[in-house]
């Protein structure tokens, strides 16, 4: 990669330059490093870095805010929601796999990875969904509406005895 460096002299709205000089980045101070960040964490979304830690920063850099909103009003509303909870970061790991686990164009292994990544969101989701049934062992699951889960199982178990009979699972 090439070090050459070329100046961009760029005008943005004042809100827009408070929010750069506000913005915490690691190992950037000045508005030309933090522009600098935002400018190499965008290309490597982009084209994907192939690394899970950096995937998965990137997921929490768009889901930050939020979740740290929504930490804020159960807080102080003295509730909490176990499924959004869960369901936040499933999610989030899953992108971070996924975006992480696509292998890059031209690579002679593309199908042994892709069979990988597939073993690894299924791993995932298997996990996700036993997390799911837990709740709705209890009547009350830890969730704004204590019923929440309880009152949504219903199809699925259907499909898990369907499926129970069908494979002959004990």
């Amino acid at each position: 990669m090439s070090t050459k460096t070329v100046s961009l002299s760029v005008r943005v709205p004042m809100e827009d330059a408070e929010y750069i000089s506000r913005l915490e980045v690691p190992g950037a101070t000045t508005p030309s490093d933090k522009l600098r960040a935002l400018i190499s964490s965008a290309r490597s979304r982009a084209d994907g870095s192939g690394n899970f830690d950096e995937a998965m920063q990137s997921v929490q850099e768009v889901s930050g805010g939020a979740k740290l909103r929504l930490r804020r009003i159960e807080s102080t509303s003295a509730i909490n929601s176990e499924i959004i909870r869960k369901s936040v970061d499933w999610s989030s790991e899953v992108l971070a796999i996924f975006s992480a686990g696509v292998p890059q164009d031209g690579l002679k292994n593309q199908q042994e990875l892709l069979i990988e990544l597939e073993a690894q969101i299924a791993e995932k989701s298997v996990q996700f969904t036993e997390e799911i049934l837990r709740m709705a062992v209890t009547e009350k699951a830890n969730c704004y509406d204590p019923s929440v889960i309880r009152r949504r199982v219903g199809r699925p178990l259907e499909l898990l005895a369907v499926l129970q009979k069908l494979l002959d699972i004990k």
